[in-house]
């Protein structure tokens, strides 16, 4: 499958209470950015190192660090800890572009690192809360004659994927306990709702802006360890029954209301012109609709229905045309 640099931003599996808050991202900015901003290695190399010390500086006063900018970080992060952290400071890295983190038994990890070896027991049936707290506990007991080595420090990688959001409020804890230095990293660009005010007051981030021309090679890879979303593909088949429709259907159940209006607009106006329509007839009738009132907010709309195969792009007589991928039978059923 071939995969995009907004592939990696537009996160659409399970039920989730983000599910309004997905992103949809500008692909050509970003394309604009690498183009206007020809950064050779070398100076790559020094503004890295510069940004590198800033992030150490804010970590050792106590804050958390909040690092987001367009292109992969991995590179970024792996080169701060060879070059600032090793062999100093023990540092814990969670993948959040992995499928499945394991957050927990990394927590479990720092416990045995901290903790006697004398003294260690099981903690495989302890809730985070639990964990939470032992960690807290340890800072206590050592913090007399606490050392800069025993500081640890917590690399997240994409802080805001899909698997790491049912630990953000442990995430906030942990950022509390003052040998822990939290730094993570975001790319999806309505990260903003990922957290409360009280948890953004719990994790005291620094925000520091962070642009590279990595792609997300690693991070596509690991983001369905070896198995596709489900929506993926589910409409290639050019079919003209009922099963089709169906999943049609189940596509449009993971979508907002919105989407699911404009998509009944754009069959409506199919029917009337079965080769194909124009997204400035969408447009026209979606403001007219009150459904948008920008073209902007058609195209954050329409983005996701792209991406679901919902929607295909045909080019009739030089001009480029929008077409449900359903034929007019199902159309007329779908309608129905």
């Amino acid at each position: 499958m071939n995969r995009t640099y907004a592939d990696y931003l537009i996160e659409t599996g399970g039920k989730l209470p983000m599910k309004s808050f997905l992103p949809i991202i500008e692909e050509s900015l970003y394309i604009r950015l690498l183009t206007e901003e020809k950064i050779c290695q070398q100076s790559e190399s020094k503004k890295w190192k510069e940004l590198h010390y800033s992030i150490m500086m804010w970590s050792l006063s106590g804050f958390s660090v909040l690092i987001h900018g367009y292109g992969s970080k991995r590179r970024f992060m792996n080169e701060f800890i060879h070059k600032m952290l090793k062999p100093q400071f023990l540092t814990l890295v969670i993948r959040g572009y992995c499928k499945h983190v394991k957050f927990k038994s990394s927590l479990v990890e720092l416990i045995n690192y901290l903790e006697d070896p004398e003294e260690a027991v099981n903690m495989s049936e302890w809730s985070l809360d639990m964990l939470t707290s032992k960690i807290r506990k340890l800072y206590k007991l050592q913090t007399l004659n606490f050392s800069p080595k025993k500081r640890v420090f917590i690399i997240i990688n994409n802080i805001d994927c899909i698997s790491l959001r049912p630990y953000l409020s442990t995430i906030a804890q942990l950022a509390q306990i003052p040998i822990l230095s939290i730094l993570v990293t975001v790319d999806n660009i309505r990260w903003p709702f990922l957290w409360s005010t009280s948890l953004l007051h719990k994790m005291n981030f620094i925000y520091i802006q962070v642009h590279t021309k990595d792609n997300y090679s690693v991070e596509l890879k690991h983001q369905w360890e070896g198995t596709n979303p489900q929506w993926l593909n589910l409409l290639i088949e050019d079919t003209n029954s009922k099963s089709k429709l169906d999943r049609f259907d189940t596509i449009l159940k993971c979508l907002t209301p919105s989407h699911v209006q404009l998509t009944k607009l754009i069959a409506t106006l199919q029917l009337n012109s079965p080769h194909g329509i124009t997204e400035d007839q969408i447009f026209k009738d979606a403001k007219s609709s009150m459904l948008v009132t920008t073209k902007d907010a058609l195209s954050h709309l329409l983005v996701e229905l792209y991406t679901h195969d919902i929607l295909v792009k045909e080019h009739n007589n030089g001009k480029q045309i929008v077409k449900l991928s359903l034929s007019t039978d199902l159309i007329q059923k779908f309608l129905a």
